[in-house]
């Protein structure tokens, strides 16, 4: 059973074409869960519905960056929230390193999330390709 109520869930998009909607946790196998890395979201409002959806898959994967898209009239709060809550930092990216200045995170408009145990590896990798090390 799907926790998040998605699987099998019926919706109509605009022009009125029914589409089945689902979750990653209930399509995902529990080997692809351990080995996903990245995972894109752009789903023009609509992140948390499919975080939601892939709480299971986040906790499993030990190596997954999230890049989401934030339109400017998103709830970015609750996406904070939500990624806190999992364990996972978010982070924007500005002159080519991570950063997590609530500034650089409010005007970003491609944000970035990973496990919080992961982001210093990835401050590092990001700060040694920089420097060309």
């Amino acid at each position: 059973p799907d926790p998040t109520g998605l699987t099998n869930r019926i919706t109509e998009d605009e022009d009125g074409i029914i589409v089945p909607a689902t979750s990653l946790d209930g399509d995902l196998t529990a080997g692809f869960k351990n080995r996903l890395s990245f995972l894109k979201i752009d789903v023009e409002g609509g992140e948390l519905d499919v975080l939601n959806g892939a709480r299971e898959t986040m906790g499993a994967s030990l190596h997954l960056l999230i890049l989401f898209e934030r339109l400017k009239n998103t709830q970015l709060d609750n996406l904070l929230e939500f990624f806190a809550a999992q364990n996972y930092s978010v982070f924007a990216v500005s002159d080519g390193l991570p950063t997590r200045s609530t500034e650089a995170i409010r005007r970003a408009h491609d944000l970035f999330a990973c496990r919080n145990d992961r982001l210093d590896l990835i401050n590092e990798r990001a700060s040694a390709a920089q420097t060309g090390r």
